[in-house]
């Protein structure tokens, strides 16, 4: 049965709100500041620096890439991990964070619209600065201005989805 654009983006949409809403209520605990995370013009291309992918393998096999600023890199790695502002972040923790970040995001994709559908099975987060993605077809994109930059989530399958 082959997904339809609508219900993939709706999916990863509230895939990705369910974990910024938890990692931003985290920071916000600690901080006592309100942190935002926004949708804003899916039509945004930020200038990103860091990405993070998890593949998924089924039918449709695919990709959710998650690609940041370093700002926005550094943001949600404060916030993952509950850090202190004045507290250093190191290169291996940002990647850390968007790897899990990554996961999270696709994890709950899976678990809520694609195992329904049949057996599928995530790899571990691959975090560089430009993931090569094998996959030929952008299904969607998300676009998010967290308090610290620009998010995009976009999703990559095998094979093109319904309208």
């Amino acid at each position: 049965m082959q997904l339809a654009t609508k219900e993939l983006l709706d999916s990863l949409r509230q895939a990705a709100d369910e974990v910024f809403s938890v990692m931003m209520g985290a920071a916000e605990e600690q901080s006592g500041e309100p942190h935002e995370s926004t949708p804003c013009d899916v039509q945004g291309d930020g200038p990103y620096d860091l990405e993070a992918a998890v593949s998924f393998s089924g039918t449709p096999s695919g990709v959710v890439l998650l690609r940041c600023c370093s700002q926005s890199a550094e943001g949600i790695t404060r916030s993952l991990l509950m850090m202190d502002p004045d507290e250093e972040v190191e290169l291996e923790d940002i990647k850390d964070a968007l790897g899990e970040c990554a996961n999270m995001v696709t994890g709950s994709l899976k678990t809520k619209l694609l195992d329904p559908r049949g057996e599928y099975q995530l790899s571990t987060p691959t975090i560089d600065t430009c993931v090569d993605v094998e996959h030929e077809h952008q299904a969607g994109k998300l676009a998010y201005e967290l308090t610290s930059g620009p998010v995009s989530i976009e999703i990559w399958l095998s094979e093109e989805c319904s309208d």
